[in-house]
Parts: structure tokens; C-alpha cells; sequence
């Protein structure tokens, strides 16, 4: 491959595009400066060239990557695809172009190496916010329904779809994330990820109706163990950017409320 090439790709921001991005890169044999979802892209004085989504093109990649590289590998892209704060797809084009130099189950493992680092680093972010909000995550009851918010800064839906449905498997529930407007639903035994616009979530959904609220500071309450109350240790394993969505510690998230049940970012934690 040459050195970087002076154009930038935009795509639909799908999976699929960001794979017909590393096909169209091979093909022309050029290493794009950037590569941006359209809805996304930074004004550049660079040329810009949007790349259509072919699944054929895209299968291609996708069977390339798990046949010379292994399904770990394939694997690692579909969860740095996930990552929300920019420089996935770059991260994405190094890492298999490194790859399929070095052969089959070898890249996925050399994390020291420049061209998988950042997306080692992707994908570990990702699944550890995942992690987290297996634990975080406070449902409340609507009607029957069982009703949630999350605020993650990367796309885990996906990762947390199979704990939800195989632990509540017998209910139907609704995970909204309201960063990415999409939501989790899970009813009569199955379970999609779909977008949601203009979705209204009753102020007591949100933060929690009073029955649930109460359950959770009782239970958060009688398990503290007061004599060992360490807040820098809570925030390490509880972080703070979690707790307007959890319950137990709505009240001490103070400033993330906003009029209608909106959440605020009053800063970062």
C-alpha cells in the first residue's frame, strides 16, 4: 500500500459500508486520509469520495478477514465497529491491511503492534462498557413492560442483547439508549435492535417510578457497609457518568435532570 492518499471516504455508517471502505482501498490501492460515516464527515479540503454499500463486496471482506485471519480477527472489527468516539474505521482499514501481510490467527494477538493497537484498544472499551452495563442497567415496570435508559458513549446494544434475553427471556422489556437512538426490545421470545426517533419516555421510565426507586435505595442502603465507605473506590467501580440511569444514586447525580425527564451532561466523569 502507498502512503496516505490525499481523499477522505464518507459511507452510510453500516457495518457493511465500512467494509466496502477497506475493499474500495484495496482496489484502488490507496490509503484514504479518512474515513467518515456522511452524517459524520468533518469538512476537508481534501477530495471526498462516498463509497456505496455492496453486500457483495462487503461478504467478501468479511469471509477474507475470518479465512486469512481467523475469527478472532473478524471479530475484533465487528466490536471496534461498535466504538463511538471516532477513528474506528481508520482503526479498522490499518488493522486488516497489517493482518493479511502477516497471516492466519497472528494479528489479532499483536497488540503491541501500531496497526492493531488502536483497535485492540476499540474493542476493549467497548466490551468493558458493555460489562458495566450488564451490571448498571435499572429496569422499571410500565404497564407490564419492563422499561430501561442507558447513556453509553459506544453503540453495545448488540453486546448486551443475549444477556437480557436469555436473563429475562420470559418478559418483555425495552432497553432504550438515548445517545444513539436505537433501543433493545425483547417480547414473545424474540429480540431486535431497531432505531427510535422521537421516542417519548415518561419521566418516571426514565428515572425511575417511585415502587422501583424505592426498592433500590433499600437494597443500596442495607448493603453499604458504612465503616468502609470509600467514594473514590465507588466512583473507580461505579462510574459517575452511570448514575443518572441507576436508582439507587439518582439523587446524587444532581445537575443531569433537565425539565420533561431530558438528561443533561453537566460535565465529564
Amino acid at each position: 500500500m502507498p502512503d496516505r492518499a490525499t481523499v477522505t471516504y464518507t459511507y452510510d455508517g453500516s457495518f457493511e459500508g465500512a467494509l466496502c471502505c477497506i475493499f474500495e482501498s484495496f482496489l484502488r490501492k490507496e490509503l484514504p486520509m479518512d474515513i467518515a460515516p456522511e452524517y459524520d464527515a468533518a469538512p476537508t479540503l481534501y477530495t471526498q469520495r462516498y463509497i456505496e454499500t455492496d453486500m457483495a463486496r462487503a461478504a467478501r471482506v468479511d469471509r477474507g478477514v475470518a479465512e486469512k485471519m481467523g475469527p478472532r480477527a473478524e471479530g475484533m472489527l465487528r466490536t471496534g465497529f461498535l466504538y463511538g468516539e471516532g477513528g474506528r474505521e481508520a482503526a479498522m482499514l490499518d488493522f486488516v491491511q497489517f493482518g493479511l501481510t502477516e497471516g492466519f490467527g497472528r494479528t489479532a494477538g499483536m497488540v503491541d503492534r501500531p496497526e492493531v493497537a488502536p483497535l485492540f484498544g476499540m474493542c476493549r472499551a467497548v466490551g468493558n462498557e458493555a460489562h458495566l452495563l450488564k451490571g448498571f442497567t435499572r429496569f422499571t415496570d410500565r404497564d407490564g413492560a419492563l422499561v430501561a435508559v442507558i447513556t453509553p458513549k459506544h453503540f453495545v446494544l448488540p453486546l448486551l442483547r443475549g444477556h437480557f434475553a436469555m436473563r429475562y427471556r420470559n418478559e418483555t422489556f425495552m432497553i432504550f439508549d438515548r445517545t444513539h437512538g436505537a433501543a433493545l426490545v425483547h417480547s414473545g421470545g424474540k429480540t431486535v435492535i431497531a432505531p427510535v426517533e422521537n421516542v417519548e419516555i415518561p419521566e418516571d421510565a426514565a428515572m425511575g417510578d417511585p415502587v422501583y426507586s424505592r426498592l433500590w435505595k433499600e437494597y443500596y442502603k442495607n448493603t453499604a457497609i458504612m465503616e468502609r465507605y470509600n467514594p473514590k473506590c465507588r466512583m473507580t467501580h461505579m462510574p459517575k457518568r452511570f448514575w443518572p440511569n441507576m436508582l439507587e444514586v439518582e439523587e446524587e447525580a444532581g445537575g443531569w435532570r433537565a425539565a420533561g425527564g431530558e438528561l443533561l451532561t453537566a460535565g465529564k466523569f
